[in-house]
């Protein structure tokens, strides 16, 4: 029996947010196909679609664009792009940041999502320069020059997809360690990475992410239906952080900083609570950072997690980085009230880019000097 769709989308309580809403799509549209991990679903009723097909199939047209990887993974293909700033290519590691997911307003506004790009680029490289450390954007799937479907995100197929680019931009771009730094949708994504066994990575900064995301879809789906939905089907096509906590590997110099706000209504913040927890029950060095977000559902921390991510790039102590980011948050509170933003672009970075440069907008942690 397939599952509806419309009541999934209209009956979810509110505070479930945007997060659990759209995995709870992708959750739903897989179902309806009966598509496993990494096979695509039939997409019904969503603004996404499939992008760069035969990039996504071939290295030879995808690397036609020197800013795209071609990676292979256990679930097929995909072209990967990315955003690399100039300068400190002999520095031995780098930071890795993945953005949030869009909005199906965003996705079809193409000239918007160029701006953002290009102003997320532009901040990207001001923070490389001041604190002297290479920061590299991967481009989520089915965005920015990434091929697939965004409306396939946070499956299996976009985590190995982005695992393999990964691997693959450390022998082209040359450097050995790896910083993860993600917002919302990419802090799960940095987050189920280290699940996977990542040994190389030397400390990761999570701004806003879901952790529990099986839990959370499960609960949501029930709850939108009033069917009976298996667990174990919602763990064949989303990877659950949480439930893979001893994948990752013991390393006491690592440092994970589950960065978050109290009062954050796309993401529950006791989630993240419970996932440091969790991390330090399992002998791992996680801080659980509360921080003043941007945005009207107080979910945008992007500039909290960079900034983490290029001081742990230059191995300045937790300590000195938890401190850091509470002196950035107290100075938001204390600054004048912030102007709303002119556009809400996604769950990610880019709704603080275009904003008006208000203190609490991405600006604002990343333009403090070192």
């Amino acid at each position: 029996m397939t599952m509806p769709i419309e009541p999934i989308l209209i009956d979810l309580p509110r505070r479930a947010g945007l997060v659990i809403l759209a995995a709870a799509f992708i959750v739903a549209s897989a179902l309806v196909a009966n598509a496993g991990p990494g096979r695509a679903g039939d997409g019904a009723g969503s603004a996404f679609g499939p992008v760069l097909v035969k990039e996504g199939r071939s290295q030879r047209q995808c690397e036609s664009d020197p800013q795209r990887v071609f990676v292979r993974h256990v679930y097929g293909t995909a072209c990967i792009a990315y955003f690399t700033t100039r300068g400190h290519e002999r520095k031995s590691s780098a930071v890795v940041f993945m953005d949030g997911d869009s909005t199906p307003e965003a996705f079809a506004d193409a000239a918007g999502r160029r701006r953002t790009r290009q102003a997320m680029e532009k901040i990207l490289q001001n923070l490389a320069d001041q604190q002297q450390v290479r920061i590299v954007m991967l481009y989520r799937l089915g965005l920015d020059g990434s091929s697939g479907n965004h409306a396939e995100r946070r499956r299996p197929f976009e985590l190995h997809a982005m695992q393999a680019a990964i691997d693959e931009l450390k022998g082209r771009l040359r450097f050995e360690d790896v910083v993860l730094a993600g917002q919302s949708g990419g802090a799960t994504l940095a987050a189920s990475m280290l699940t996977l066994g990542r040994a190389d990575v030397t400390c990761a900064a999570l701004g806003s992410g879901a952790y529990a995301l099986g839990a959370l879809v499960h609960a949501s789906l029930a709850e939108g239906t009033r069917a009976a939905v298996s667990r174990r089907a919602i763990d064949a096509i989303i990877h659950d952080p949480s439930r893979h906590i001893a994948g990752i590997p013991t390393d006491r110099r690592r440092t994970v900083f589950v960065i978050g706000d109290r009062r954050d209504g796309t993401t529950p913040f006791a989630q993240q609570r419970r996932f440091a927890e969790a991390l330090n029950d399992a002998g791992h060095h996680a801080e659980l950072v509360a921080v003043r977000a941007t945005g009207e559902e107080k979910h945008g921390t992007a500039g909290y997690a960079l900034r983490a991510a290029a001081l742990c790039a230059r191995r300045a102590p937790a300590a000195e980085i938890v401190a850091e980011l509470s002196d950035i948050s107290d100075r938001i509170v204390a600054a004048a009230e912030p102007t709303q933003p002119v556009v809400s672009a996604s769950a990610g970075a880019s709704a603080s880019v275009r904003s008006s440069g208000a203190p609490g907008s991405a600006r604002a942690p990343l333009s403090r000097q070192p």
